[in-house]
């Protein structure tokens, strides 16, 4: 028995249209990929801007109105970005350097949130931001909060990492 061609290709097309593709689970994993390699790029660029004090490379990068905990650094809870220039020493004290250089952006999810509220905690950001967090084994002064509680927090906003506050947390 022979098949006709128009056969042959109406039975291909059939098998195809059979066989289940999942197209959103790899676009989702593409687009996580996509934005974990937009942070890593620009959190090196933050570090390289932080080590060189280049004010004006970190304000670039930073989304205004700049919110911060400490009303020592911000009196009202937020800076503009003359503020953030004049208060650029305060907002990057010692401690905060520190964990520029040796911390490491953490994505929040929902299962962190979860776990800190469980815990009685304040959740360290919220969904989708990105906590630089320090190494386990990093010595940490307990009595300096921009060392123990102040965590950075970026975001993505229109497809660029920005960083968008300090928050307090433990």
């Amino acid at each position: 028995m022979r098949l006709h061609s128009g056969g042959v290709r109406s039975a291909v097309l059939g098998l195809v249209c059979l066989v289940p593709v999942n197209t959103t689970g790899l676009s989702q994993k593409a687009a996580q990929r996509s934005t974990e390699q937009l942070v890593t790029e620009a959190w090196k660029r933050f570090q390289d801007a932080v080590a060189r004090n280049d004010k004006r490379a970190i304000a670039r990068m930073t989304h205004f109105p700049f919110k911060h905990p400490s009303l020592l650094v911000a009196e009202k809870g937020t800076l503009t970005r003359d503020a953030f220039m004049t208060a650029f020493d305060k907002v990057f004290s010692e401690g905060i350097r520190r964990q520029v250089a040796k911390g490491t952006p953490v994505k929040v999810t929902a299962a962190d949130i979860k776990e800190a509220r469980d815990d009685g905690a304040d959740p360290c950001g919220r969904l989708g931001d990105w906590v630089v967090q320090m190494l386990p084994d990093e010595k940490i002064d307990s009595s300096k909060d921009d060392q123990a509680f102040f965590r950075l927090v970026f975001r993505v906003v229109q497809g660029k990492v920005v960083f968008s506050r300090v928050i307090g947390c433990s």
